[in-house]
């Protein structure tokens, strides 16, 4: 994807900072890479994506906030980093997951922008508004 393509689906980029730090991949998503695997797809409508058994094949906000709680995961007040914690946020769109990006020890952003580019990026609010829609939780766990 080009940069003017990034910056189209995600107006608050341009100008914020971010940085592409990773090729594009099919192998694994956004919610992989939130989870530190780059060897599958955790996605719960590819046929060959990997989807926890006990959880509902669907795209409500929710089961990705269970999906994440049975990995350790739980909610929490804020984006500040803190060095005993590993932090993501969760994106939603009218209450449908759409993104998870994981936070990086310097308090910066990561995302697997899905089969495309990863890229660095300073805020949370760098991808809200766009394609991915906005912040729905903060979630964490211990290190």
């Amino acid at each position: 994807m080009s940069v003017e393509e990034i910056e189209s689906a995600f107006p608050n980029l341009a100008g914020s900072g971010y940085e592409v730090t990773g090729d594009a991949s099919a192998e694994y998503n956004c919610t992989a890479c939130a989870l530190g695997t780059t060897n599958r797809q955790w996605d719960y409508d590819r046929p060959h994506g990997y989807w926890p058994p006990s959880l509902p094949r669907n795209q409500e906000v929710g089961t990705l906030m269970r999906l994440f709680a049975s990995e350790g995961f739980s909610l929490c007040e804020d984006d500040a980093p803190d060095p005993s914690y590993e932090k993501i946020a969760l994106y939603a769109f009218v209450g449908q997951f759409t993104h998870v990006a994981r936070q990086l020890e310097d308090g910066q952003w990561t995302s697997k922008l899905g089969d495309l580019e990863v890229i660095t990026h300073p805020s949370l609010s760098s991808l809200a508004g766009g394609i991915y829609g906005n912040i729905h939780c903060i979630m964490r766990r211990p290190l």
